[in-house]
């Protein structure tokens, strides 16, 4: 039998001893910065689902009625819906996904203008991008460059995906959003009022907010004021 000397046995034990309190500290520390990793995740996706959810103006803007003064004709024999764009806002893809359901949906009873912001400093063909191509690929849909905006401004739009709904008399019925959040696409208010006031029936809401970007910011030429995507081109 071997026996332990008690100044070995005393050794073990103060190496055990000393050896305790690094691992306490080790695993302290490891949760300690899972916890700080988690709250961070949790901060981002908050702030994610935030500017998602967030209009960017909660006040509309839009005339009442069709502007005498714009170069754009109006459908006087039924209604007429003025869609704005930032042609590289990637917040409106959402939008040309929706319009495109609401076209089928009310089976050519609207008369459809897309209005797409075009600089004219900018080069030729600058505007079009895979969002016009989008907007162009719905069938009925009259897609328009849109010069500096000004026809734009002459319906009052500020945001990228802003819709303007006017009856057959040229009175504003509806404006605002066909999304329910930034990119969202799905059901929403502006889809459902535009669809009901085709088919004759009362509508939702006369107003909804609009999802997407300023078209007209501080940067106004190369990228989307707020959504700078270098591949939209």
């Amino acid at each position: 039998m071997t026996h332990t000397s008690s100044s070995e046995w005393i050794s073990e034990a103060g190496h055990c001893s000393a050896s305790s309190p690094a691992k306490r500290t080790s695993k302290v520390f490891l949760r300690s910065l899972v916890a700080v990793w988690s709250v961070g995740v949790l901060l981002g996706m908050a702030v994610l689902w935030d500017y998602s959810n967030s209009p960017e103006h909660t006040e509309s803007t839009l005339v009442q009625r069709w502007p005498d003064a714009v170069a754009l004709k109006r459908d006087k024999m039924g209604a007429s819906l003025v869609v704005s764009i930032h042609p590289r806002c990637p917040c409106s893809r959402a939008t040309a996904m929706e319009l495109a359901r609401i076209v089928r949906f009310t089976q050519s009873e609207l008369d459809v203008v897309v209005l797409v912001y075009a600089p004219e400093i900018m080069q030729d063909g600058w505007e079009r991008t895979d969002l016009w191509d989008s907007f162009s690929s719905i069938p009925g849909v009259r897609v328009i460059a849109d010069v500096d905006g000004e026809q734009i401004k002459q319906f009052g739009a500020r945001t990228s995906g802003e819709c303007a709904l006017f009856d057959e008399n040229g009175t504003l019925v509806f404006g605002g959003g066909i999304t329910s959040g930034r990119g969202h696409e799905g059901d929403n208010i502006g889809s459902q009022s535009i669809i009901a006031f085709s088919r004759g029936h009362s509508i939702p809401a006369s107003y909804s907010h609009v999802f997407g970007c300023n078209i007209f910011g501080s940067d106004q030429t190369d990228s989307c004021p707020e959504c700078d995507e270098s591949d939209a081109s």
